[in-house]
């Protein structure tokens, strides 16, 4: 079933700029998460006033299917941010990225002066078990949505769901057929 709009709305302070856009993404697109996770610069094709994204991967993919995921002018705005200063081939939506931006907002937020406690950037280890990867899965970006609805106090959600949010948001705009 479709997501409540305040749920979705609820979870947008506690997830990063990438989580936010892919969310928003899906929202738009009605594309599945495993479809936008991997969404590269050099996989669109901007040529027209609508924009083409044929995903490499797809889950029909084994049958002989092609995917075609239309981007229009809504879900344009959310992508172009992210398209800056990135190579072709990089993932536009990164976890790397998300954790450099969240660490250098952490400072500025900080209530104890520098004075006491730990001083910036003194507290990570040398060699963490785990690095952020360059791209989302499925896995993490469900993840940071179910982690954000506990945070948000709302009932936790998954990614799929927001292709039954746009379903309905298609259905009610143009019909069933």
């Amino acid at each position: 079933k479709p997501v409540p709009q305040e749920h979705i709305d609820a979870v947008r302070k506690h997830v990063s700029r990438q989580v936010w856009a892919l969310i928003q993404l899906q929202l738009r697109t009605a594309a599945r998460a495993g479809e936008l996770v991997g969404l590269r610069a050099v996989d669109l094709d901007t040529s027209g006033r609508i924009w083409l994204y044929r995903p490499a991967e797809h889950k029909t993919a084994h049958h002989g299917r092609d995917r075609t995921i239309y981007i229009g002018p809504q879900a344009q705005g959310i992508i172009r941010p992210f398209l800056a200063g990135r190579s072709v081939d990089a993932p536009l939506f990164s976890p790397a990225e998300a954790v450099a931006q969240r660490r250098e907002v952490r400072p500025a937020a900080r209530k104890t002066p520098l004075s006491c406690g730990n001083s910036v950037g003194t507290n990570r280890r040398r060699r963490p078990q785990r690095k952020p990867r360059n791209a989302y899965g499925t896995d993490t970006y469900g993840r940071c949505i179910r982690t954000a609805c506990k945070a948000a106090k709302v009932p936790e959600w998954s990614p799929h769901r927001l292709r039954h949010n746009a379903a309905t948001l298609l259905e009610r705009e143009f019909g069933l057929d």
